[in-house]
């Protein structure tokens, strides 16, 4: 495992996609900003973050790799190896790692020009950065999901989807009782319960429980576990 993930290090070194990591914040700001304005900047950046431009960053990340992989000999360092599974998780953990580093950049940005706007939401930056890990941990899913429909669906036509799916409906089903029966839902609900952001881009701070915002999280690791097992046992079936 230490191998593939240091030998999917070297491959990202030159590749110049990883400049989204703080392109893609810096443009969610911007929106935000000529959208909502100054007074409610923070949660409507938030919200185009969480509904738009997460999933499109995860999105395009994994089609970099998937056309990666595709012009060296059309996937066979990954099909076609010992290692292959390997591979594949260092693939998810490397997505999901870089993310990660986008996410921190993104809620920094916003609590500092919130603190230059001196707008009437405020963000505190110990809850902000707790909140962006859970995010994090409810889209995990997402990333192995993406890997398992590019053996059926064409990537930019996936990425698309994909966006299109969270925006449209991810939304609207996070606000009724069946929310956790659809992923796309899930990272809604923490940023819901932690930041008070609703899934409207409306900030309300309401009362929680313990249950209400680790639910989304356990859900997503559950669905993430799965595909991988899955994944794995496709693997070693091939």
């Amino acid at each position: 495992m230490i191998k593939a993930l240091f030998s999917e290090i070297l491959k990202l070194k030159k590749v110049r996609i990883n400049k989204l990591l703080w392109i893609i914040p810096l443009l969610t700001g911007l929106i935000a900003f000529l959208v909502g304005g100054v007074i409610i900047f923070s949660p409507f950046a938030i919200y185009w973050w969480e509904s738009v431009f997460l999933y499109l960053l995860i999105g395009l990340l994994f089609l970099m790799d998937f056309n990666m992989e595709k012009k060296a000999g059309n996937f066979q360092n990954v099909k076609y190896n010992l290692w292959s599974f390997q591979i594949y998780l260092a693939k998810i953990f490397l997505i999901f790692i870089r993310v990660a580093i986008s996410s921190l950049f993104f809620i920094i940005l916003v609590i500092v020009l919130n603190k230059f706007f001196s707008g009437y939401t405020e963000l505190l930056l110990s809850k902000s950065i707790l909140s962006i890990f859970l995010l994090l941990l409810s889209v995990f899913w997402n990333i192995p999901w993406l890997y398992f429909l590019a053996n059926f669906i064409n990537g930019y036509l996936l990425i698309a989807v994909n966006t299109l799916v969270c925006l449209l409906f991810g939304s609207i089903i996070s606000q009724t009782q069946w929310w956790f029966a659809f992923p796309y839902s899930y990272h809604y609900k923490i940023s819901q319960y932690l930041l008070g952001v609703q899934p409207s881009g409306i900030f309300k701070i309401i009362n929680l429980q313990l249950f209400d915002v680790m639910s989304p999280v356990l859900l997503s690791l559950l669905i993430s576990l799965l595909l991988i097992y899955f994944t794995r046992w496709g693997k070693s079936n091939d």
